[in-house]
């Protein structure tokens, strides 16, 4: 068998229900559940991670990180096309074994709120924090490869995975994104968005914004010796497209040389952009970087 399932049913029934997983309930069976017993955080799913694991290796192995889009979850993303391909690449032999981790994102942006200390008391609002929380957690539990950790996403996961990565070079050595969300022009088109608000503030900040926004960060010189890609549609909204067009002057204006593919009339599902030839395009990346000494 090349997956242990580890439903943690009987200790999540243990605990107090604030302190659970609230997604264990239809996780894929060959998927393990993690979840910090003593998080202190009232929404206790926040702390919740999925990892699809090898047989047991004696060696550190590599790890991908899989951060899902707005209006998605962990789960969600665990029965994903991405998730099915990972398994049975890894069955085959044809991708190396690593360790795949989904943490649970909610509809946090993978941001820390500009607010999150006044939000508090509604529940914690540190996401990216928790995020790389549960990275930590994870590297503990796992003999990870702790410099071949890549960081993939899918819209607001694309956003996520750069925002996150090109900040935190130290922690992962590949970036992915799938259709980022161009912050800046997001929230410049849609300025009293509740959710923006919520994020970078009423009215929102656009300095925080900017200090957010994978753009800006390639601008002031992130991404050096980081292993950039990003795919997205010709018929995606502008702040997929057009922002991923912008993110590409950028990193031509600071010398790097991020793999790029675009689909086009791609649009913004696995079906039209992300599934298929898409996900054995940044595959054969992460294989061949995976083997690179």
């Amino acid at each position: 068998m090349w997956f242990v399932c580890w439903l943690l049913l009987g200790v999540a029934k243990a605990v107090p229900n604030t302190e659970s997983c609230a997604f264990i309930e239809g996780a894929p069976s060959d998927i393990a559940i993690h979840y910090s017993q003593k998080s202190g955080i009232e929404n206790g799913s926040s702390q919740c991670f999925l990892v699809l694991r090898p047989k047991e290796e004696d060696r550190p192995l590599p790890m991908i990180v899989l951060l899902h889009g707005l209006g998605d979850s962990a789960v969600g993303l665990a029965r994903s096309p991405i998730v099915e391909r990972l398994r049975t690449d890894m069955e085959n032999g044809t991708f190396p074994p690593v360790y795949v981790v989904i943490p649970e994102g909610e509809r946090g942006y993978w941001t820390n709120w500009l607010y999150a200390e006044q939000l508090n008391a509604e529940g914690d609002r540190l996401y990216e924090d928790r995020l790389l929380r549960m990275i930590q957690m994870a590297q503990t539990k796992y003999n990870v490869q702790a410099d071949k950790v890549a960081l993939v996403g899918i819209s607001m996961g694309g956003f996520g995975a750069l925002s996150i990565g090109l900040r935190h070079p130290q922690m992962f050595s590949a970036i992915v994104a799938m259709s980022p969300t161009d912050m800046e022009i997001a929230v410049r088109k849609q300025p009293d968005s509740m959710l923006y608000n919520q994020v970078y503030g009423s009215p929102i900040s656009l300095s925080y914004v900017a200090a957010m926004n994978p753009r800006e960060l390639i601008l002031r010189g992130a991404g050096e010796e980081q292993l950039l890609a990003w795919v997205y549609g010709t018929a995606e909204p502008d702040k997929f497209k057009i922002g991923a067009e912008r993110l590409k002057v950028a990193a031509e204006v600071n010398g790097l040389e991020p793999h790029i593919r675009v689909v086009p009339n791609g649009e913004h599902s696995f079906e039209n952009t992300w599934g298929g030839e898409t996900i054995d395009w940044w595959l054969g990346l992460l294989r061949q970087w995976y083997t690179v000494e």
